[in-house]
This record gives C-alpha cells, sequence and structure tokens, in this order.
C-alpha cells in the first residue's frame, strides 16, 4: 500500500536515485528505501504539495488576469513620477490609519549568517537539486549542458560570485552604472522579484504563495512595498514575480531565458543574504545579469529557518531598508522612462492608448 502511494507522489525513483549521484553521497550503491522511510517521506511530500500545489497553483489561477497584467497602474495617472510616488504614500498613510497592518514598529537586524553554517555555496547547489520536483529545472539546463558546466565552474573559482555595495549584490555587472546602460538597450527584459516574506500577513493572496492583486483602493495593498513597485512598473519588457521558493525564482527565470533567446535578461530581486550568497554561482551559470537587494528585518540566517520558510513557516516580515529603497526606486523610475521613450507612450493614460499592450506587460 505505501509503495503504491509512494508511485504515485513521487515523480520517478530513478530520478530520486538520480539525485543521490549527483550529490555524490557515500551510501548511493548501498542505500534502500525502508517501510519507515517511505512512510517519512510520503507525509512530507502531501503536505509540501498542499502548500505549494494547492496554495500557490489556486491564487495565481484566481489573480492570472491581474498579477503583472494590470492594465490600470497608478503611476499611469500622473504626468510625473514624484506626483505618483507622492500620491501612492498620501494614500498608503491613510490607509495605515483607517486599517493599520499587523507589522512590527522596528525591524531588528540580525546576523545575516549564522557563522555555523560555513560556506554556502554547495549548499545552494544541492538545495537546488534536492527539490527539483519533476525535473523541471534539470530539464532546462539539460538543452545547454557544456555551456552551464562551464559557466558554472568559472564562477566557483572566484572568491565571491558577487561584487557588493551595501545592501546591493551585483551579478555579472559591476556597478549601478552598467546596469543603467543594460537598460538603454532594446534587446532588455527584466524580470523584478519580491521574497514572499516582505508581504504582510493580511495579504488578500495568501502569504505563502506567488500571487499579488496589487488593487487599487485596497487598504492592505495600499500599504504595501511589493504592490507600489507593482503600479511603478512600466507596460512591457518587464516580468514581475513574487518568489515563495528558490525553485520556484529558477524556473521562471530558466524559462524567460529559453523564451526570449535573443534578448538579454535582466534581473532585480529581493532576498536575504543567505539566499543570495548560496544562489549566487548558480545565477552566474546561465548567465543571467542584475542586481539581488538584501532585505532587512527578520531574515532566515540557518538553514534550518531556510527551510521552514521554502514550506511556508515564516512569522517573521522582511523589508528593504530605506537606503536600499530609494536606490531600487530610482533604477525603476530610470526603467521607466526608458520605456516609456522607447514606445512613445504618454505618461498619463488615454483613451485608446494601445502602445503599452505587450505579452510582457
Amino acid at each position: 500500500m505505501l509503495l503504491q502511494k509512494w508511485k504515485k507522489i513521487n515523480d520517478s525513483y530513478s530520478f530520486f536515485v538520480f539525485k543521490k549521484l549527483l550529490l555524490l553521497t557515500p551510501d548511493f550503491f548501498c542505500w534502500t528505501p525502508s517501510e519507515a522511510y517511505f512512510q517519512k517521506e510520503i507525509e512530507w511530500r502531501i503536505s509540501l504539495q498542499y502548500n505549494l500545489h494547492f496554495d500557490i497553483k489556486l491564487s495565481t489561477r484566481e489573480n492570472k488576469m491581474r498579477f503583472g497584467k494590470m492594465k490600470e497602474r497608478f503611476w499611469d495617472h500622473y504626468q510625473s513620477w514624484e506626483e505618483a510616488e507622492e500620491a501612492w504614500d498620501a494614500a498608503a498613510a491613510a490607509a495605515a490609519n483607517a486599517m493599520p497592518l499587523k507589522a512590527p514598529d522596528f525591524y531588528p537586524s540580525s546576523h545575516p549568517i549564522a557563522p555555523k553554517e560555513g560556506s554556502m555555496r554547495w549548499k545552494g547547489f544541492r538545495w537546488v537539486i534536492r527539490r527539483d520536483g519533476g525535473c523541471r529545472l534539470f530539464r532546462l539546463l539539460i538543452r545547454h549542458p557544456i555551456k552551464y558546466i562551464c559557466q558554472f565552474f568559472s564562477s566557483l573559482v572566484q572568491d565571491k560570485a558577487y561584487h557588493k555595495e551595501g545592501d546591493f549584490f551585483f551579478y555579472g555587472v559591476g556597478s549601478v552604472e552598467e546596469l543603467y546602460a543594460l537598460m538603454k538597450r532594446d534587446d532588455t527584459l527584466l524580470i523584478v522579484g519580491f521574497s514572499y516574506c516582505q508581504k504582510p500577513h493580511e495579504c488578500p493572496c495568501a502569504r505563502f504563495s506567488n500571487g499579488c492583486s496589487a488593487e487599487i483602493g485596497n487598504p492592505v495593498c495600499q500599504q504595501c512595498a511589493i504592490a507600489k513597485v507593482m503600479h511603478a512598473l512600466p507596460h512591457g519588457k518587464t516580468i514581475p514575480i513574487v518568489i515563495p521558493t528558490i525553485n520556484d525564482i529558477g524556473n521562471h527565470v530558466l524559462e524567460v531565458i529559453d523564451a526570449f533567446p535573443h534578448h538579454r535578461v535582466l534581473f532585480m530581486i529581493t532576498a536575504c543574504e543567505m539566499a543570495l550568497e548560496m544562489f549566487g554561482d548558480l545565477g552566474n551559470m546561465v548567465g543571467i545579469q542584475g542586481v539581488g537587494i538584501r532585505l532587512g528585518g527578520r531574515t532566515c540566517n540557518t538553514m534550518r529557518a531556510f527551510a521552514l520558510s521554502e514550506e511556508g513557516v515564516k512569522p517573521g516580515l522582511t523589508k528593504v531598508l530605506p537606503p536600499a529603497e530609494r536606490r531600487m526606486l530610482d533604477l525603476l523610475r530610470f526603467w521607466r522612462q526608458e520605456r516609456l521613450q522607447e514606445t512613445g507612450c504618454p505618461q498619463v493614460k488615454t483613451e485608446g492608448c494601445d502602445c503599452c499592450q505587450s505579452p510582457l506587460s
């Protein structure tokens, strides 16, 4: 009976063996799953499927027409960035007075990575392989195996996979000036990602999900930093993503790279320093360029905390600290202006304006 349940839940036993081989575990040739192991694995996979498949897929379906494809954005109704941001902040203050969110008065800072964890680079690789359900990442990577293997080991031989300036972690670029130069290119696409732990507990799309309604007039959305950025993004060449798990963002990035082989893909993603340290080599492996913005507050600093957060157990809130948030908004402001100039679209939306309609808007 247990074996039948296992076959229904697990993708394939052969892939499990393949993962054990990649992890180079010493017990590979003599390991045999016991009945107790089957029972434990089944319970874990059922809980994981409930959290990921049920919660995320439902929220994605319900918000499919709104998240990332909003036809009306707050910034579209104002002549300048300053006017739009001032109006948004005023509305956020009014919403906070009417319906304050359950958020701490201050965000305590902790050690970004616990000293006991040691080096995180190989831990990130092992984590992605172990959680690659359905071989999705493997199937995407196998299309260009030599290229990705060479780029991965080229990143490993460097002291760090990134260049750090304050809370900005640069991958494949050396400075903000290089990002500005890349944003000017006509063939550039921008992935803007947010860790789900930035969401408020009152999020109408559920906190542990990749859904985001960003509804104008909703008092919760009006106070959410993610919704503010969503409404500031331009229409076209921009792909917003809320990140529930590391494998989820990896799948999205690889799918975008595969779908647009003749475009340069940039990213701007918020994450804890542990994630930026663990998965930097994998980003360099696929050749994506961009910046990771370190979160403050109740971030994960141990593998145990990180594992729980990947399953939706994350009671603490995080946020982009004010200096980094200002730099992030300046980058997005520049990106929006470049896209408006490229399309010739007016800042204020008018009836019949269709120049912003794009499969990536």
